[in-house]
Parts: C-alpha cells; structure tokens; sequence
C-alpha cells in the first residue's frame, strides 16, 4: 500500500514538474515571439556599435579619428558588443538575438520567481509575468540594441539572489555590473547596496564585496586614464551643460506625464512595486526607496526623449516586489488590482511589421516608431546601415560634416576619414564642456552648443580656435594626445579637481562674431552630404 502511495506521489510531482516545465516553455516562447516581431536597432545603439566596430578592428575606442571619447553610458553591455562583433564578425543580427535571450531569459526568471512566492494557480502566474508584453516600454527596449536586455537579466539575478539569501560574491557582482551597464542604476539600487553593505559590515564578511567593487574600480580606473573622465562624455554633453534647474525639472514632470498617458501601465506598475516594497519592509523596502529615488532623478534631469526607455528597468523590477508582496489574505486584492490596470491603462505595443510613428511630443518621441520601417529585423523595407571601407590610420580628418541628431547612421555611413562635429556635443568632448546656450530652446537630450565659427578648421588642424581656445588645446591634449604623457596626465588631474580650463561666457550669451549656433533637428543634411561622398554625381563629358 505504501509502495503504491509513493509511486502515487512521484508520479504527482514529475507531472507537475512537466507542467512547470511546459508552462516556462510557453510563456519564453511567447515573450521571445514577440520580442523577434518588434525587433529594431536604434540610431543611439549605432553609437555604441561604432565604437564596438572602430575597437575590435584595432582603431581604439574613439569616434572621430584620433580622438578617443567614451560616447556610450554602458561599459558592460560595450564589452558584450564587442565579444560578440569579435567571434561573428557581424554586427545587428548577433546584438538582436543577444538581446532577446537576455529579455526571455530575465522573464523566465520571473516566472520561476512568481511560481515560488504566488500563493494562487498557475494562470494567475502566468497573467502576471506575460503583462511585460502590455508594457510598451519593456518591449520596445527589450531589443533596440540599447543596454536595457542585459539590465533586465542582471536585475532579475539581483532579485533572485536576494530573495533566496544569497548575498554573497555573486550578488555583489551583479549589482557591479549593473551600474556599469548603466551608471544611473546606482540611484535605483543604491538604498539596496548600502544596506547590504551595512549587514556585510555587521557580520564581518566585507570580503564578499571586494570583487564586486574590484570591477568597478577598474572600469572607472581605464576610463579615467584612456578618455580623461570616469563618466562617460554623455554626462556632460546631457547634464553637465549648466542646464537651469527650473528648465530640468519642468521636462522631468512633462516626461511623466508622457508615460503615464502613452505607457500607463508601466508607471502603475511602478507604482504598485513602491507600495508591495515598502508593504514588505527589509530589503523590499531599500528597493521601493530606490524606485522612489529613481523617479525623483528622472525628474531632476529632465527625463529622456525616449519614451519609455527609463522606466523598463522600473517596471520589471516592480513586478518581483508585487510577487513577493501577495499573500493569502492578499490575492484577490492584488490580482483585482493588476488586471484593473492592465485593462485601463494596458497599450499593447504594435506588432505591425511596417510600423511608424514620428510624432514628438514635446520634445519626447516614440524611438521604435521613428527608425522601426527602416531598422526593425522583419520589415519588409529593412535597410540597416552599411560601413564605409577603411580605416582611422591617421589623427587628422579630410572631411568634415556638422549637424545634431542621427548622429549614430550619420558617423556609421560616413568615411573613415570625416570628423562628424555633433553640436549636441553627445560624442565631442571640448563641446561637451561647453555650457548650454541660454537664449536658445532645446530639447531634452538634445541641447546643441554654440561652437566656435572656425571649429570645422580647428578639428582638420589647420586653425585655433576663435574661441575657448584654451580648452579646446586642453581636451585635445586629453583625448588625442599619448597616452603616457606626464602633461596630459597633469591635464586630467586639473579636470578631476575643477582646476582645468574654463569655456568663455560667450557660448552661453552669444552676441559675438567668433562664435555659431548650428542645430539641426532631423540631420537630413549630413545625411545628404556624407551620401554624396559614397555615391558622387558622374563627371560630365565635355562635348
């Protein structure tokens, strides 16, 4: 009878073991399906493959030639860029699937860890883990060959780490790697991390930290002596250009806003993730101070003009704190909740294979429909941009071009040769230092500089500057000069200090001949310009 009993049993478990097992199968299936219909490359993932390209050919990490510049915000996913670039050889398809086996594999996480902590059927489960798919966001830059897949596969190993006790080397390193793949993930999970290094503190085991904050360090280290900064040229280019609070904190708000009528559910979720966190209180709570923190910096910078692009993290992260928040008494409550908001504020992300929608919203757009048509991996009219032969084998340039906005398409299509001036100052690190015009709207992440009216000569190397001439010498010096000098090493420490040269006021007032305001908001020109180089009209035949 016994015997019987067991066999009874195992035959239970291994049932339902299959049906787990299945069920995980599906729901991958089902979120990798529609992350392939709604895959894309973005013209700011070019920016980074770029360098990924110019760095495994043996160029270096630069943009222009000779000039090294870190023009990318994500250390970590750069380094999974250029292995995969280095073993394949190619560049878009091995990033795509990169990406959706990192997003699948961060929501089959979710579904193991919804499983372990739901106390209702595996349908409800299921209905919480495949409401990623109702997030625009989540999907959107589940692909887009941005860092966000691999934020996800590492924020669900911090979660899962967590949850299951596992506070050792291995979660240090995650949340290591997760502010190098983003550095502004150190707001999001910085309350966690001083936590836990105050538990590490109490309980004597400091070690467990040293890896973790070893890869750190290092990064910072190169970054400091290879490009002359530990942050990345963005930060300048984007928050360090003397931006009025007031003007930040305005398009913080407004990019909220934005989410919460084009991408509510994402937003709710967040939401909810703060109220499960702090319902559970430990490290649950550090976490929802951290997504509270998170909102309040999106604020204080002025948000992004990618819509949805800063709260996917958010939002998957919030969906661990909901699993882990619900409870017996709880379900019903919670389940109400979720699927109420699911229905109100749910905007399923188009699976149209043609799909487009260019319209900025007050300065914000929806990125995927801007470059989808032309970039995404199943449409039709794909079209993604092809190198220009050769190589950066000389400091100097021969061609340059000057524009703002499609940067990446406009540098990735150019000739090696060209020195593209980007006015945004996104991948320039003398414009970067400049201050934001103040006379001049600008849209966020976008804030074009005044530059001197002989830049285009002082970048071929054959004039100085008219203007912030001092500086100019100074970040040349920083970022094309050898690397062992002991001057720029000097150069950089005066940086480090605030001790380094300062831009004239010019550039933000204006009124002065020797300098320019260029801007242009589509890029169509230097798109026009740089084609006309691969594709010159034919000569005409004298008759």
């Amino acid at each position: 009878m016994s015997d019987a009993v067991d066999r009874q049993i195992n035959f239970t478990q291994r049932e339902e073991a299959g049906r787990e097992r299945l069920g995980a199968l599906l729901i991958v299936l089902a979120v990798a399906a529609v992350l392939m219909r709604t895959s894309w490359i973005g013209d700011d993932a070019l920016i980074s493959m770029q360098q990924v390209r110019l760095f495994v050919a043996g160029d270096g990490i630069v943009w222009n030639p000779g000039i090294r510049v870190q023009a990318f915000t994500h250390p970590a996913w750069f380094g999974v860029l250029s292995g995969l670039h280095a073993v394949t050889g190619a560049m878009f398809f091995p990033a795509i699937l990169a990406s959706i086996a990192l997003t699948a594999g961060a929501v089959l996480v979710l579904w193991y860890f919804v499983r372990e902590h739901l106390v209702f059927g595996a349908g409800w489960a299921a209905m919480l883990v495949l409401s990623v798919l109702l997030s625009r966001g989540f999907v959107d830059f589940g692909t887009s060959g941005l860092e966000v897949p691999l934020s996800f596969a590492l924020s669900a190993a911090v979660m899962w780490l967590l949850v299951f006790g596992r506070t050792g080397v291995w979660l240090w390193l995650a949340l290591a790697l997760l502010v190098l793949n983003r550095m502004d993930h150190a707001v999001l999970l910085g309350p966690l991390a001083l936590g836990l290094l105050g538990r590490a503190l109490a309980e004597r085991r400091i070690l467990v930290i040293v890896p973790g904050a070893l890869v750190l360090l290092a990064w910072f280290a190169f970054a400091t002596f290879y490009f002359g900064s530990p942050l990345p040229n963005t930060y300048f280019a984007k928050v360090g250009g003397q931006i009025s609070l007031d003007d930040r904190l305005a398009k913080g708000v407004y990019y909220l806003t934005d989410a919460f009528l084009r991408d509510g559910y994402s937003l709710g979720v967040v939401l909810l993730g703060i109220v499960a966190g702090l319902s559970r209180g430990g490290s649950f709570r550090l976490i929802a101070l951290g997504l509270v923190l998170h909102l309040l910096y999106l604020i204080w910078v002025g948000g992004d003009f990618m819509r949805g692009r800063f709260l996917a993290v958010p939002f998957f992260v919030s969906l661990f704190l909901i699993a882990t928040a619900i409870t017996p008494r709880r379900a019903q409550a919670w389940a109400v909740g979720l699927i109420g908001l699911a229905i109100i504020l749910g905007q399923p992300p188009s699976l149209d294979r043609l799909y487009s929608q260019q319209e900025l919203v007050g300065g914000i757009a929806d990125e995927r429909g801007f470059y989808f048509r032309e970039f995404a991996t199943l449409s039709p009219i794909r079209a993604w941009p092809e190198p220009a032969e050769g190589r950066f084998d000389r400091p100097s340039a021969d061609l340059v071009f000057v524009g703002c906005g499609g940067i990446g398409y406009s540098r990735y299509t150019a000739p090696p040769r060209a020195h593209l001036i980007d006015t945004c100052a996104l991948t320039d690190p003398f414009l970067a230092r400049l201050p934001v015009p103040s006379d001049i709207p600008q849209r966020i992440g976008h804030a074009s500089r005044r530059m001197p009216v002989n830049y285009a000569a002082a970048v071929k190397g054959s004039a100085t500057p008219t203007a912030g001439a001092a500086l100019y010498d100074e970040m040349m010096l920083i970022s094309a000069g050898p690397l062992w000098s002991r001057e720029r090493h000097w150069a950089i420490l005066r940086r480090l200090f605030r001790m380094g040269e300062e831009p004239p006021a010019v550039f933000r007032n204006g009124g002065s001949p020797d300098v320019i305001f260029m801007h242009s908001d589509t890029a169509k020109s230097w798109y026009e310009a740089i084609a006309a180089t691969r594709n010159p009209p034919p000569e005409e035949v004298p008759e």
